[in-house]
């Protein structure tokens, strides 16, 4: 009779206290896969329930692919949680996402798939419930052969990749026009200033020189590339820039070749002193070094043609990359080798004299400008704190070099430019363990929505925050938009913000025909823009892409933009949502050439 009496109380507990925790669980809102052939990403889209967390564990917060048999994923990517005592913890709507493992999901027949979202929710009094499963269905989406990058796939035929290293030949070219080559420019406009005296034999060595300190960076960046591939890493054309540490070391590196264009100090090796001292006062070894220094800078760029080259290199396997960038390099480093051997273009230089001082220190000015230009990137990149100790850093490196220039001196002993030397790597080294801490590099909160808006100004175009569900939304919505991949290192980016977006004009442009910009920032390592990048047939920034209505895929737009072809695009785009008209599916020149 006890027993019997217990019932009813025990069926109450089970219904209020059991019932709510079975309902605590996370809905999910929307499942979608984005992108073409090897680039194939799945987003989820869940909500968390109000009164309810989930906290980061990849262990008890995951999902997998159920449908169709054999299909699989690679390693989520998730958001930023926010901060509590227990760690990072997710609450209302987030979304999960990962890539598609190659011939997996996208060599089979099936139009549906299913996925199962493992969570474990937790209250807000810290009570953590058993983990639960929760599955949903989704489309798959049948490959679009007339895709542009489907077409890009269609070119790993022999004509498709000597159109490609075409590309890449002229695309090298270009990038010396670029606006971020422009300090090295004028650095080998200096050291073909000295080689002006020289005969023509030395003037050809120099330029040889040059070329072979092209050739020999751009070696290393394959290289490098290749490695970083091969490690699973997500690598394009000026991902180093999205190193901290890269960018401060360019930085110090700048300061300290500006000091010695204003002769703070004379560098001479400690061994080997007469060969390289003679080479040196005939600008060969300035050559060698403008070569290797002028692919870095050049880096952040991208050029016409050279992005469509690019983006195709970088799906090639190793020995294909190689050729590419050394492809890339001779069309780099072709214009100045060429200069070296038409001798009479470099003889109209007037001889050298007092203003070859005053143009060599203006060179300097420059290189200071281009430090100064990469720290406020560092500073981006790692907040205001990290900045201080790197500015107490440059100015312990400057006072080296300084000390160095007073110690070494031309009629020096070796001994004492070995010492000299050794006091300089030391007083550097010390400098760099005492004050740069990379713990303390962490990037402002919303860095990108706030970058977008600080470049917009007050009468720029509006941005919206760039996320694979948001673009999905805008196409099923049939809103025509302007999809941008920036990042703050790009100067050919900063160039068109400020020529373009940042203008009135611009704001005007866009309002008249309703368009809409969606703005990624790139100035810092993201995986999902990576990917969004890849899938559009690019290898960096800029990256601008018009979606219009009805269309089946985006306009790719030149890195170097004009109001011209925007007004173009924008009122055609315009002319088809009035009048009902099918968009004309972009042929791949227009994609690649446009």
């Amino acid at each position: 009779m006890y027993r019997l009496r217990r019932v009813p109380a025990l069926l109450f507990f089970l219904f209020v206290v059991l019932l709510p925790l079975a309902a605590a669980k996370p809905r999910i809102v929307d499942v979608g896969v984005f992108g073409q052939g090897d680039s194939q990403r799945i987003t989820l889209s869940l909500e968390i329930p109000e009164g309810y967390h989930q906290s980061f564990n990849e262990d008890f917060f995951f999902f997998e692919l159920v449908d169709p048999a054999g299909a699989n994923l690679g390693r989520i990517d998730y958001p930023k949680g926010i901060d509590t005592e227990t760690g990072p913890a997710y609450y209302g709507t987030i979304s999960l996402s990962a890539p598609l493992l190659p011939e997996k999901l996208r060599s089979t027949s099936a139009q549906t798939g299913k996925l199962r979202l493992h969570y474990q929710l937790c209250d807000e009094a810290g009570t953590c419930f058993l983990p639960g499963t929760v599955e949903a269905s989704f489309s798959i989406p049948i490959p679009d052969k007339n895709s542009f990058s489907s077409s890009i796939g269609g070119l790993k035929g022999e004509k498709g990749i000597w159109l490609m290293l075409a590309f890449a030949l002229l695309g090298g070219i270009l990038l010396n026009i670029m606006p971020c080559v422009f300090p090295i420019l004028s650095i080998r406009a200096l050291n073909l200033v000295k080689q002006s005296r020289n005969d023509k034999k030395l003037l050809r060595s120099g330029a040889l020189l040059y070329g072979a300190g092209v050739l020999v960076s751009f070696l290393l960046l394959a290289l490098v590339v290749i490695i970083l591939k091969q490690s699973g890493e997500l690598v394009g054309w000026g991902f180093q820039f999205q190193n901290p540490a890269f960018v401060l070391a360019l930085s110090a590196v700048l300061l300290v070749f500006a000091l010695s264009l204003f002769d703070l100090y004379l560098f001479q090796p400690p061994i080997f002193g007469s060969k390289l001292a003679a080479a040196g006062s005939r600008g060969l070894v300035g050559s060698f070094v403008n070569g290797l220094v002028a692919v870095i800078l050049a880096t952040p760029c991208t050029a016409p043609f050279l992005g469509s080259a690019l983006g195709f290199a970088f799906s090639q396997p190793p020995l294909l990359i190689i050729f590419f960038f050394l492809t890339i390099g001779i069309g780099f480093a072709l214009p100045f080798v060429l200069l070296g051997f038409i001798p009479r273009i470099i003889h109209r230089i007037p001889k050298p004299g007092p203003w070859m001082e005053l143009f060599k220190e203006a060179m300097g000015l420059v290189l200071i400008a281009t430090a100064l230009y990469f720290f406020a990137i560092f500073g981006r990149q790692t907040g205001a704190q990290a900045m201080i100790g790197a500015l107490a850093f440059l100015l312990s490196l400057a006072s080296a070099a300084w000390l160095y220039g007073k110690l070494a001196k031309p009629t020096s002993s070796k001994r004492q430019r070995w010492l000299s030397l050794l006091l300089f790597v030391i007083l550097s080294s010390a400098a760099a363990m005492i004050f740069i801490d990379p713990s303390s590099w962490k990037p402002q909160e919303g860095s990108a929505s706030e970058t977008a808006m600080a470049e917009k100004g007050d009468e720029g175009v509006e941005r919206i925050v760039y996320s694979p569900e948001r673009v999905e939304t805008m196409i099923r919505s049939q809103q025509p938009f302007l999809l941008v991949f920036s990042a703050q290192w790009c100067s050919v980016c900063k160039l068109n913000d400020r020529r373009i977006f940042a203008t009135e004009r611009g704001k005007e442009l866009f309002q008249r025909y309703g368009i809409q910009m969606v703005y990624g920032d790139y100035t810092n390592a993201d995986p999902v823009i990576g990917e969004a990048i890849k899938t559009l047939g690019r290898a960096g920034v800029p990256v601008y892409a018009f979606y219009r209505p009805a269309a089946d895929k985006p306009i790719l737009l030149p890195e170097l933009l004009t109001f011209e072809k925007l007004e173009e695009l924008f009122s055609k785009a315009d002319h088809e949502a009035e009048t009902g008209e099918t968009p004309a599916a972009q042929p791949l020149g227009d994609a690649l050439f446009f």
